[in-house]
């Protein structure tokens, strides 16, 4: 099991095992632990230092063949892509749920098990995700990154992990994408 460190500032003591580190500051506590797309990692200058603190890291979403080329190319690294997934867009301090429907009011809605979307002028949905130990909203994208067909072509860069993050996906679509998953690995 790995816990995916909450992005709120905060230094936290954790006695897990394996932690997925999201900020800077954790990975400097958490030595050899896995490094987050949050740490934005984009070239080889920080992919090299970044490599001291972390046992796995993960490339930035927005890096391209190219990008992963030149960021791997003759090195030896733990390196990681999202193949499967949404990517998180913005985290907020608070939760717009409450501030709209409740008015800052005491408000429960967020510790149901119901799905909440933000619907932009194009009708396309983004999906809200409550963290509820850290009071915080992340905005997911509302199209799924799906890099699955692109794993061969990664692991000849020299990528060597690949994360599939599921969200509201059912049981048969989950199982369907980790079985193409493993047909390419």
């Amino acid at each position: 099991l790995i816990y995916r460190v909450p992005r709120d500032g905060i230094i936290h003591d954790y006695s897990i095992e394996k932690l997925l580190v999201t900020d800077y500051a954790s990975l400097d506590k958490y030595r050899n632990q896995l490094a987050d797309y949050h740490l934005n990692i984009t070239n080889h200058y920080t992919l090299n230092y970044l490599s001291k603190y972390a046992s796995s890291l993960m490339l930035s979403v927005e890096a391209t063949f190219k990008n992963i080329k030149d960021m791997i190319k003759n090195r030896k690294y733990n390196t990681e892509v999202l193949v499967y997934g949404r990517i998180e867009l913005m985290l907020m301090k608070y939760c717009p749920l409450n501030t709209i429907v409740n008015k800052d009011k005491v408000c429960s809605i967020c510790k149901n098990d119901n799905k909440y979307y933000l619907k932009d002028r194009n009708n396309k949905f983004y999906p809200l995700e409550n963290n509820n130990e850290t009071h915080s909203t992340s905005i997911l994208n509302c199209n799924i990154t799906n890099n699955i067909s692109n794993i061969e072509e990664l692991r000849k860069c020299g990528v060597t992990n690949f994360r599939i993050e599921f969200f509201d996906e059912n049981y048969e679509e989950a199982k369907d994408i980790i079985e193409r998953v493993m047909n390419k690995l």
